[in-house]
């Protein structure tokens, strides 16, 4: 018999976490029946949906955390573009919500420290506490078949890339985005998203190896052994992987991941499909062109689909600051004029925001794969 889950809200919110509460089934113990939020997020009083841009999600932010508290039965404490004080914000929330006897989830970094001061805080309330954020310290370890260390292990199952110029351009909601409608579809999914909650949602976060200082190749090894243990262990129908950071470095101050990311996923695991996700910019032809050369010649890869965010980057702000890039924030209805002008011309451009061009992705992503090899239901 299947566990009923437990009503939850969403605090604080933004954009970052979006995704998370636009595909919320994934989610398998809670139920997202409400979100809160600071009045300087700009979400207050709107649909959850607003945040990024997309389609009404059926969820209005509140202003009220004490009030959203009333009518829940855990809090996910999620992470946001503009992180809140832990001291004087977030910890004291979460003394509340302790005291009321609620559950407290995690989706943010907590250094040591803070995470043994809300474990013992939830300890003594005895309410459940769940940390979802994959680190160096609290690493999540998925515990693979043997397998020899040093060897490149071809895959059986068709694999699916996400990625894309950089951060914020809508890599996260693409992979979700597939993920929905694979399952929908009566598919097995296999996945490692991008971010480092991932395991909230019922897969596997990229692992921490790829951002340590270890040789290139012993990452490429690792990585390939991680993909074909997944398929060993989850026999998945289809896997999906979120490539962190972009294919290229920005500019000269905003370095960026230079794509190494990327180069080292892409030399582990050699994708069927890849889906590349863009900022808001207004492109001819030939950018996209660009774009998929960059990720032939680079990464070796074929790029047959592309998602435009609604996030466009501060260029003037990125030439004069060092490692920091702002974005303005696009209107739904200008990402899906410029996303039909570019379908009219014959781009496989699609705005993942909006449900109805999602499945069209993952139609065209299935067909893709069809066309390599028969995919089984499971």
């Amino acid at each position: 018999m299947k566990q009923k889950k437990k009503k939850a809200i969403v605090y604080p919110y933004d954009i970052q976490f979006a995704p998370v509460v636009r595909y919320s089934h994934f989610i398998e113990n809670y139920e997202i029946v409400g979100i809160a939020a600071p009045l300087s997020s700009g979400c207050c009083g709107k649909d959850a949906g607003r945040a990024d841009c997309g389609d009404d999600i059926g969820i209005i932010v509140s202003e009220d955390f004490s009030e959203a508290l009333e009518n829940c039965e855990a809090v996910i404490f999620a992470k946001t573009e503009r992180e809140g004080s832990y001291t004087e914000d977030l910890y004291p929330k979460m003394k509340e919500v302790a005291g009321a006897g609620k559950d407290i989830i995690v989706a943010f970094n907590l250094n040591r420290d803070n995470y043994n001061q809300v474990k013992a805080l939830c300890d003594e309330n005895k309410v459940t506490f769940g940390y979802f954020h994959n680190e160096e310290w609290f690493n999540m370890p998925f515990e693979p078949p043997y397998l020899s260390a040093h060897k490149l292990y071809t895959l059986e199952t068709p694999v699916v890339f996400v990625l894309g110029e950089g951060e914020k351009c809508n890599k996260f909601e693409t992979q979700l985005a597939l993920r929905e409608y694979f399952t929908s579809q009566g598919y097995k999914v296999g996945q490692i998203g991008s971010r480092k909650y991932c395991e909230l949602m019922g897969f596997h976060s990229m692992p921490n190896f790829m951002f340590e200082a270890r040789h290139e190749m012993e990452k490429i090894y690792l990585f390939n052994k991680l993909v074909k243990s997944i398929e060993v262990v989850e026999k998945p129908d289809v896997i999906i992987i979120g490539v962190p950071g972009g294919v290229a470095s920005m500019n000269a101050k905003n370095a960026g991941y230079c794509g190494i990311t990327a180069y080292e996923i892409a030399n582990a695991v050699t994708p069927d499909a890849a889906v590349f996700c863009m900022y808001y910019a207004i492109w001819d032809h030939t950018y996209y062109d660009e774009m998929k050369n960059i990720a032939k010649y680079k990464l070796g890869l074929e790029v047959q689909n592309f998602v435009v965010s609604c996030s466009r980057v501060d260029w003037a702000g990125a030439a004069e600051t060092m490692n920091h890039m702002d974005f303005f924030t696009i209107s739904g209805r200008k990402v899906e004029a410029y996303k039909s002008e570019k379908q009219s011309e014959g781009l496989p451009v699609y705005n993942v925001v909006n449900m109805d061009d999602a499945k069209k992705l993952g139609e065209r992503v299935e067909d893709i794969l069809a066309g390599y090899a028969e995919i089984e239901f499971y």
